[in-house]
């Protein structure tokens, strides 16, 4: 692959790979909901999701829905104009796991959709970090409430964890079962401007600079 195409690869993947699959311990045949399913780290959850089996269900706007489902994705939902949750409980019973990098504003709709023994796992607070919870809530769905950041793990966990992604997933890359979702590809002087793409939330996948 190119370096432009390899770049794309680890924090996205790799962020994905440690919640979806080691921590949340997604299985085959499973519903997941994964919230900002159009980000680079959405992408690559939706097809680490689809290789081992399950039905995904995302969240994106709505001219991104499109590039989540050439990833993979089985339903997408407007965030700007739908309730993920009444979509998703007028069309099945609910979901398994959740991926979460919103946070706050999704947090009575999330605890509507999971189903009894389910796992949620946090990635990020974009709309914020302040709930208030009900522990009845937790206790009579018998859910696991999981948070992970890859920032501030040792080089020693990072090592391990990559040597663990790198045996699980490229023989997947190597079959084009998994492949990186590059949004455009800018040169490093432009990175004001790949800011100002990412805060207009104008990306689908991954920027990458390219450092001649």
């Amino acid at each position: 692959m190119t370096y432009e195409q390899a770049s794309s690869i680890p924090e996205a993947f790799i962020t994905a790979y440690a919640n979806l699959i080691l921590m949340a311990e997604l299985k085959e045949a499973e519903t997941v909901l994964i919230h900002a399913g159009a980000s680079g780290v959405g992408l690559a959850a939706i097809q680490l999701a689809r290789l081992i089996g399950t039905r995904v269900i995302v969240t994106a706007s709505a001219f991104k829905h499109d590039i989540c489902y050439i990833n993979g994705a089985n339903m997408a939902i407007d965030y700007k104009t739908e309730n993920f949750a009444d979509k998703i409980l007028a069309d099945s019973r609910g979901v398994n796991v959740i991926m979460d990098m919103v946070g706050a504003p999704y947090w009575e709709d999330n605890f509507r959709v999971i189903e009894k023994w389910g796992r949620w796992v946090f990635i990020g607070t974009q709309g914020g970090n302040k709930v208030e919870l009900n522990i009845n809530q937790l206790m009579s769905k018998r859910l696991r409430l999981m948070g992970s950041t890859l920032r501030d793990r040792t080089t020693d966990e990072k090592s391990h964890l990559i040597a663990d992604f790198e045996g699980w997933a490229m023989p997947h890359f190597v079959g084009g079962a998994l492949k990186a979702t590059i949004h455009t590809i800018m040169d490093w002087e432009d990175v004001e401007k790949a800011h100002e793409m990412m805060r207009e939330n104008h990306n689908a996948g991954k920027i990458i600079l390219r450092v001649k």
